[in-house]
């Protein structure tokens, strides 16, 4: 790859993160809402209070549904507030990927050699697979998942292939998927950034492969 080429790429980076830092934001906003209406709006109404919900971008705009039902697609929306938001942070990282793939080269020994240590590079691997088992395995575990989890974590997945993976995320009584998830979100950030300055010493020779 040509200096041309690496400057072109972190810059691509820089944008990424930028873009990472306010897809978490956002993400923290919508938690926060279905939580906080959850618990506070619905939490005293009787279950079969009728609620009004008005649709202003829908032909017909009113819909009604009891406290319960409401209570329950806002509780509900977390595991999907949380696949989703990997998806994304996924699709973000994955324009890194594909611009180092045109390369030729291999995304784990690029970012090895970008300064990324092993450790941080078992912990991607591992959040690509459990977005793919999102994606592809309707949020299973599948043997490529149970691979990396073993690989990125001190035990061995308490998990079996078919199994919910945020059944493997689960610590004091609580599913544990949306701090993993984040701390994934702060990992992909971490990882760019360590891109970008250790091609910033190197500005000179080119990017680093």
């Amino acid at each position: 790859m040509n200096n041309k080429e690496g400057f072109n790429l972190m810059s691509e980076i820089e944008k990424i993160i930028i873009l990472l830092e306010d897809s978490k934001k956002i993400w923290k906003t919508q938690i926060v809402v279905f939580w906080d209406y959850a618990g506070k709006v619905l939490k005293d109404l009787e279950d079969q209070t009728p609620i009004d919900i008005n649709l202003p971008a829908f032909d017909n705009p009113k819909i009604t549904l009891t406290a319960k039902e409401l209570r329950n697609i806002c509780i509900s929306q977390e595991e999907y507030l949380a696949y989703s938001h990997l998806t994304y942070i996924f699709t973000l990282f994955g324009i890194l990927t594909t611009d180092v793939n045109k390369q030729n080269l291999k995304i784990d020994s690029f970012l090895k050699n970008n300064g990324v240590i092993d450790q941080d590079i078992r912990e991607i691997t591992l959040a690509r697979e459990t977005r793919n088992g999102y994606v592809h395995y309707m949020s299973k575990a599948h043997n490529d998942w149970i691979e990396a989890y073993n690989k990125a974590k001190p035990k061995k997945s308490p998990i079996k292939e078919g199994d919910p993976i945020k059944n493997a995320f689960v610590g004091n009584a609580q599913n544990k998927l949306l701090q993993q998830i984040y701390d994934w979100h702060e990992l992909l950030i971490k990882t760019s950034r360590t891109i970008v300055q250790k091609n910033s010493i190197n500005r000179f020779g080119g990017l680093i492969k």
